[in-house]
């Protein structure tokens, strides 16, 4: 029995003391874990502006296509226009017809009339379908990219880089690119000498400073 007493206290002992040491690390840890969050920057959400649509949109004439031909053309271009400037407000190289569908105030055309609109960017040479859903639209050309993409990264001191690294570390304007016309406004760098491929797999890039001013 006397054997029993001592095997139950030293167990009990060693239960105390497996809880004294888990409450010992609890402590640490609720120490760290406020330190952590002192050190932690503070996280800054901004509020980003929102879209300033025209007047017009609060018009129900300008959800129903006109028969005037006149009017049938103003008509095209309100919505064209309107489209360009939100689709670069958005930074969106590549707008979706079942996308704009579903947002207002698009949803209110039907898919017809919205198909009509779009139809007309591509006439116009602001858009090209990429398949039937899918509307890569220009409302900056790729010349114009270009030459963002030369300033950036002659301002920022990027003078070697990769297709890849643009897709994942650019500005917005850049990354959200499609791959092949990412790859266009780099070969038009390089077509104004202002870039070259360093290897022939064309897999990195070289920025070429401007020649100093004599």
């Amino acid at each position: 029995m006397a054997i029993e007493e001592k095997k139950r206290k030293r167990e009990e002992k060693e239960i105390i003391e497996i809880k004294s040491d888990e409450q010992e690390v609890i402590k640490e840890l609720e120490e760290l874990s406020r330190e952590v969050e002192i050190a932690k920057p503070v996280e800054i959400v901004e509020e980003k502006p929102k879209f300033n649509f025209p007047e017009w949109i609060e018009y129900p004439w300008m959800y129903i296509k006109p028969k005037n031909p006149d009017l049938y053309n103003s008509w095209l271009q309100s919505w064209g226009n309107l489209l360009l400037r939100w689709s670069s407000f958005h930074i969106k190289h590549v707008i979706s017809l079942n996308d704009l569908l579903s947002t207002p105030p698009y949803s209110k055309l039907t898919t017809e009339n919205l198909k009509e609109i779009m139809n007309y960017l591509v006439k116009t040479g602001f858009a090209r379908w990429l398949d039937e859903n899918r509307l890569r639209i220009y409302w900056k050309s790729l010349e114009e990219l270009a030459d963002y993409l030369y300033d950036w990264a002659l301002n920022t001191g990027t003078i070697h880089f990769t297709p890849y690294d643009l897709l994942q570390e650019s500005p917005e304007i850049i990354r959200n690119l499609p791959s092949e016309d990412l790859l266009q406004i780099i070969n038009i760098l390089i077509g104004k000498k202002k870039a070259k491929w360093m290897d022939k797999n064309k897999r990195a890039v070289k920025i070429l400073l401007p020649e100093p001013e004599k």
